[in-house]
């Protein structure tokens, strides 16, 4: 009866170790897809709105994006580039990425709910492939450098 459940819990912890560890390249290829198309420039719409309230402590206009504008007011004021709208565009990168992985749980959770059996991969390739669908759809890419978006869409 013991070496049952020690067995059971090698298999679970060994399980947990592949998640994390396809969680943590899903998040690194995502981030770096990212940087690698990072905007370098104020975009289209409310893009130099929202680029100058975090720096000033402003207000953007209604609803004002409180929490948007408290985070990336702190994150532009890292050391990280020379210029405000690439740091700001690198926040967005590291919120959409981490968005990404909390999805790819999430769906590891929901596929894996109710199954009893010892392979797992049959959960770990469409929760991939959700992750990356959300940080590569059409949406996400169009909005991930230039606005609060990101923020919200971690926030889900």
């Amino acid at each position: 009866m013991n070496r049952f459940f020690v067995r059971s819990n090698e298999i679970i912890s060994r399980s947990k170790y592949r998640d994390h560890v396809v969680a943590a390249a899903l998040w690194l290829t995502i981030f770096l897809a990212y940087i690698q198309t990072i905007a370098r420039t104020v975009g289209f719409i409310d893009s130099g709105e929202l680029a100058t309230v975090p720096y000033v402590l402003g207000i953007a206009h209604p609803t004002g994006y409180p929490l948007w504008t408290l985070v990336t007011h702190i994150f532009s004021h890292l050391p990280i580039a020379n210029e405000e709208i690439v740091r700001l565009n690198i926040f967005c990168a590291l919120v959409t990425s981490s968005a990404a992985v909390l999805l790819f749980y999430a769906m590891l959770l929901l596929f894996r709910s109710g199954v009893k059996t010892k392979d797992l991969y049959h959960s770990i390739i469409p929760a991939s492939f959700s992750a990356i669908v959300l940080a590569f759809s059409q949406h996400s890419g169009t909005k991930r450098h230039r606005s609060k978006c990101t923020l919200f869409t971690f926030s889900y």
